[in-house]
């Protein structure tokens, strides 16, 4: 039997895959080339997409899917789903969900999977907003609604404006990264000189996309018990708001449509911020007679609440009241005089607090413990030490009804 030969395995011409692949996971400080976001990952690639145009049948996407919940099934844990493709397909999202239709199945296969593992999402590349119709048609799988753990992703250019080409919405699109000038990874091919070099520059929600699935395998490195929802809600609340450009510089705009006036953000949440999610791990946990701060019913008694802000160095806790002054409270910590004002920082255990009502001098004790989440494992850099399995899912941005993949910019 022959040997197999490595190009087999690779994606087709234009190293759409591979470019994607780099952006998460290229092996860092060695003085070559690029670093991925997380340095340890592995990548499975998926490949459901033909060779020429790479284009491909909802079927195979779906087959793709279902192949990487076999391999969780089997036990291989996957942090994140990359799926830097997307198509255009004349049916609702909500008609998207009922079993009959066109993508029942394809939704179906995505919730599914979406239960044991992130799936970072391409917004796309037609400068059309996600979640609406075009022409009668929506962009998929970002126009997907009721999925919990998909992230879609937007583009941002290294001046923090929107990319020329990126789909955006303000409800549908969760979160922005870096999608133009982007070098990362490519195939070798020796007599092309726009292969030979082993990288380039590619720009595309594409490109974005696997910033946020390596984010997600750099985080899961650390922390392995956690699982989709954690991952993906530290990934959004670590987002940087700040950054979150409008649609004003959308002007590559693939069919007629009128844009927003006055222009709308093109995402939700922001700018994924890595270093601000990996620091969020570090913070304490606040727990209030066993329940969580947030979920802790901040009343004392009538007209008098306790009032819990997280903050970055801790968890801040006031004496605050609709209906009075709220001099009228005081607190207590552990038996001593406290000001109204106390905060709480990792390394303490469990204190005791009274809150005591003055005018009425009753009193209200509750029980703090302040615990704070250790790493399995950490190491300097963008490289964690353990081993985070990400699914590369499709080795090209497939556009169904049109296409559109800005590969080189000067």
């Amino acid at each position: 039997m022959p040997e197999p030969n490595p190009a087999d395995f690779y994606d087709w011409n234009q190293g759409h895959g591979t470019h994607v692949s780099g952006t998460i996971g290229a092996v860092g400080d060695n003085g070559v080339g690029v670093a991925g976001v997380n340095w340890a990952a592995g990548i499975i690639t998926v490949k459901i997409l033909e060779d020429t145009e790479g284009v491909g049948l909802t079927e195979w996407f779906v087959s793709g899917l279902n192949h990487v919940k076999g391999l969780i099934d089997s036990g291989i844990e996957v942090a994140a789903v990359n799926m830097s493709l997307g198509g255009w397909i004349p049916e609702s999202p909500e008609d998207a969900m009922k079993p009959g239709s066109d993508q029942y199945f394809y939704y179906s296969a995505l919730k599914e999977l979406a239960e044991y593992t992130v799936i970072a999402v391409a917004a796309g590349n037609e400068g059309l907003p996600v979640g609406e119709p075009v022409e009668g048609n929506f962009a998929y799988p970002a126009s997907f609604i009721g999925i919990d753990n998909m992230i879609v992703v937007g583009a941002i250019d290294e001046d923090n404006l929107a990319a020329r080409f990126t789909n955006w919405s303000k409800e549908h699109v969760d979160i922005i990264a870096p999608g133009v000038g982007i070098l990362s990874t490519i195939i070798i091919k020796e007599g092309d000189p726009e292969y030979d070099g082993g990288y380039a520059v590619r720009n595309g929600t594409s490109m974005a996309t696997p910033h946020v699935a390596g984010a997600a395998a750099l985080l899961k490195a650390s922390y392995p018990a956690w699982g989709p929802n954690d991952l993906k809600n530290i990934i959004l609340k670590s987002a940087n708001e700040g950054v979150n450009p409008d649609t004003s510089n959308v002007t590559e705009i693939d069919e007629p449509y009128d844009m927003p006036n006055p222009p709308v953000k093109i995402s939700r949440h922001g700018l994924l911020d890595i270093g601000k999610a990996v620091g969020l791990l570090n913070l304490a946990e606040l727990r209030i007679d066993g329940e969580a701060a947030p979920d802790f019913d901040p009343r004392v008694t009538d007209g008098y609440e306790l009032a819990v802000d997280s903050s970055t160095t801790g968890v801040t806790i006031t004496a605050a009241t609709e209906y009075a002054d709220s001099n009228l409270v005081e607190i207590k910590v552990n038996g001593k005089d406290s000001p109204a004002l106390i905060a709480l920082h990792a390394g303490k255990n469990e204190i005791d607090m009274d809150v005591i009502l003055k005018d009425t001098d009753t009193k209200k004790t509750y029980r703090l413990t302040i615990t704070k989440p250790q790493p399995q494992s950490s190491s300097g850099g963008c490289e964690a030490t353990g081993f985070a399995l990400l699914a590369a899912l499709a080795l090209f941005g497939v556009v169904i009804r049109r296409s559109k993949c800005t590969r080189f910019t000067e």
